[in-house]
């Protein structure tokens, strides 16, 4: 009985965990890599790349969340909702593949970490902020972190996340952007900071 015990307990720590990343795309000085989270078919992702723009400008764009269309993938509208000390909080509507339709956010992002050598954002979903549209579903599972601290190479930027789309949509069209997100998130971004 003891063996068996030990063998379910073995096995659900194994399925329980989170997968090693997964190395998807590597281009120009961007990496994007992919995981399977436990007890789901949907992928993480984690994108990280070098730059010569400062923290100070990244983060400025990443506080500017009204302007989040002007640089992250497929964000067709973005509107800053409500700002205090060390979070603001802001909706995104975004462009899906037809025949889908398109997904909203509304999250609120936490500032865990500011300084001049590094910073890190927490943006969760949360509720009762912005009504919802007719023909646009709220996405409300997801979680993203962007993160940048200096090195001698210059300033690691990180872009990690995990989105479920909600509604019905097959798993693999889900994954489908799951490379491509973070991969034109940060380049926009980076071109964005590098021109200031």
């Amino acid at each position: 009985m003891k063996c068996i015990i030990s063998v379910l307990i073995l096995i659900y720590s194994f399925t329980s965990v989170a997968q090693d990343w997964e190395l998807e795309k590597d281009k120009e000085g961007i990496k994007v890599y992919t995981r399977l989270e436990p007890g789901n078919d949907l992928k993480s992702f984690k994108g990280v790349a070098y730059t010569n723009a400062s923290i100070s400008d990244i983060y400025q764009i990443l506080l500017d969340a009204g302007n989040v269309k002007d640089w992250a993938f497929s964000i067709i509208e973005s509107e800053l909702l409500e700002k205090g000390k060390n979070y603001f909080i802001y909706y995104t509507e975004f462009d899906s593949p037809w025949p889908v339709d398109n997904r909203d956010f509304v999250l609120k992002a936490d500032i865990k970490e500011s300084s001049s050598e590094q910073f890190r954002i927490e943006h969760n979903y949360i509720p009762n902020k912005k009504a919802e549209k007719d023909g646009i579903v709220r996405v409300k599972k997801t979680n993203l972190i962007w993160s940048a601290q200096k090195t001698e190479k210059g300033t690691k930027l990180t872009y990690q996340g995990y989105s479920d789309p909600g509604g019905t949509i097959p798993t693999w069209l889900a994954n489908s952007s799951v490379v491509d997100s973070p991969f034109y998130s940060l380049k926009n971004l980076m071109e964005k900071a590098e021109s200031k």
